[in-house]
């Protein structure tokens, strides 16, 4: 398939965490976003400053969801007093008629996702291409590990909500302090050990 670059509304901002902002996106684009692993991210092209959307690339025609070095130079080329700040987010859950997407965005100490998630209100623009994914859970196994910082905690938690009821999996996260573990709604038998960074 084509490379579609889509646009997305700000709906809400939420605090789950004290250290991660959840900005719910939605809007027409979204229609027929396709469903991806469960590990689903998206690549999101952010406004720069005193700017209402971002500006987006040209894409070649015919540039297709794999060819990604194509669009990745479309998206390069630009200006630099244009080319949008560009991030990646894990599409942490999704909610259907009509489809509005969470994306779960970890603060940092400084960078454009940062600023951005801070700011974000209801009727902000975004842009995004994807959705990507890698991970695929296979029957054949007795159990899953789920092993990562802070930043994969988002996608950890859209995982371990989409597996069968009764699967086991042990998950270990770092997380910064007690006020960033999480709980998830999960049918699974999910072991969490949450861990400080060293």
């Amino acid at each position: 398939p084509a490379i579609r670059l889509r646009h997305a509304v700000v709906r809400a901002v939420a605090r789950p965490t004290p250290r991660v902002i959840r900005v719910s996106l939605a809007g027409p684009d979204l229609a027929d976003l396709p469903t991806a692993a469960p590990d689903a991210y998206l690549k999101v092209f952010l406004p720069r400053a005193g700017q209402a959307r971002p500006v987006l690339p040209t894409l070649p025609d015919g540039a297709g969801e794999g060819e990604v070095s194509t669009w990745f130079r479309a998206y390069l080329d630009m200006p630099d007093t244009l080319r949008p700040p560009m991030r990646t987010y894990t599409l942490r859950r999704r909610r259907e008629d009509p489809v509005e997407i969470d994306v779960d965005v970890v603060i940092h100490e400084r960078g454009p996702g940062r600023d951005w998630a801070l700011g974000a209100g209801p009727g902000d623009h975004v842009a995004f291409t994807g959705p990507y994914g890698l991970y695929t859970p296979s029957a054949d196994h007795d159990w899953v590990l789920l092993a990562g910082d802070e930043t994969a905690v988002p996608a950890i938690g859209a995982i371990v909500e989409s597996l069968p009821a009764a699967t086991r999996a042990v998950v270990l996260a770092a997380v910064r302090d007690e006020a960033e573990q999480l709980t998830w709604e999960t049918t699974a038998d999910v072991g969490a050990h949450w861990v400080r960074p060293a």
